[in-house]
């Protein structure tokens, strides 16, 4: 199961960097949709591995790690996009990658506690004006 999409990365880091990390080039054996279904794939089984010895996919809301995980994707999916094709001269995804995947060990191993749970978002408030439409005769 993906945890998310190239939609997800909007704002972290720019489109086109995304779309050239994934583009293997002329005569390249895959395509950018294979490029990414692997970046996934690498990531969840990272995330897998350090929280297998604890907690066994998939994850749910009472397991208390749901934004944990979500997070973790996010950061090692921009690092592994930042090492195909970096664009700074220095990897600023790099330490957040590892940090989340010594969290996630560390979850895994039972040596910290999952976050606390946020309670639920409240749903926004929609309103809906209407006015009585007026016709002219034809």
């Amino acid at each position: 199961m993906p945890y998310l999409t190239k939609d997800d990365l909007a704002g972290d880091m720019p489109y086109n960097v995304i779309e050239q990390a994934l583009n293997d080039g002329a005569g390249a054996t895959r395509t950018a949709a294979q490029v990414w279904t692997a970046i996934q794939a690498a990531v969840e089984k990272d995330i897998h591995g350090a929280l297998a010895p604890r907690f066994t996919p998939p994850y749910e809301a009472s397991d208390g790690i749901l934004d944990t995980v979500f997070g973790a994707a996010r950061v090692l999916t921009l690092e592994i996009l930042f090492r195909r094709r970096p664009y700074l001269p220095e990897n600023p995804y790099k330490e957040a990658a590892e940090a989340a995947m010594k969290n996630l060990r560390k979850l895994g191993q039972g040596e910290a506690k999952p976050p606390a749970t946020s309670p639920a978002p409240r749903r926004a408030t929609v309103r809906v004006f209407s006015e009585t439409m007026k016709t002219r005769p034809a």
